[in-house]
């Protein structure tokens, strides 16, 4: 009897520890901004990335439609709430030109505390002349026949 008193009790600091563990975790916060372009066959589409993957994809269609993901986990979600405020997403674009920037200027991660990142995915025209500039993610384009330049640092 003892000792499965014991395995019990045992079992149950257990249980409690890992509560812990799971309500001391980090929370997350998620923004999604999607905008849609009607233009010419061959626009010129310039992207600035910073922290995450960037998707582009030729159609037959003249349009450009643009889909930015912007995650961020913090302590609390309050915290990675107000990070998310400190960024900004900026789709802008005519029949000529869409331009796609994520401004922010501090640091994707601190040892833990708190990480972020963009994911940047877009549909183009085929003969979109594309210009991408990314510093921390990998750069991803198909099907796109227009000229590509893709400034890459850790990615």
């Amino acid at each position: 009897m003892h000792t499965n008193n014991i395995i019990r009790t045992g079992a149950a600091i257990v249980a409690l520890a890992t509560v812990f563990t799971l309500t001391a975790a980090a929370q997350k916060f998620e923004r999604k901004t999607e905008k849609h372009f009607d233009v010419q066959s061959n626009p010129t589409v310039r992207i600035d990335g910073k922290f995450g993957p960037i998707t582009v994809k030729g159609t037959d269609a003249n349009v450009v439609d643009v889909k930015v993901q912007l995650r961020v986990e913090e302590e609390s979600l309050a915290a990675a709430k107000e990070r998310a405020e400190d960024v900004d997403v900026i789709i802008e674009g005519s029949k000529n030109e869409v331009r796609v920037e994520v401004d922010w200027d501090g640091s994707a991660s601190d040892g833990g505390k708190h990480s972020m990142n963009t994911i940047i995915t877009l549909t183009v025209p085929r003969k979109t002349v594309l210009e991408i500039e990314n510093k921390f993610g990998s750069t991803s384009v198909t099907d796109v026949e227009g000229s590509v330049s893709i400034e890459a640092q850790f990615g």
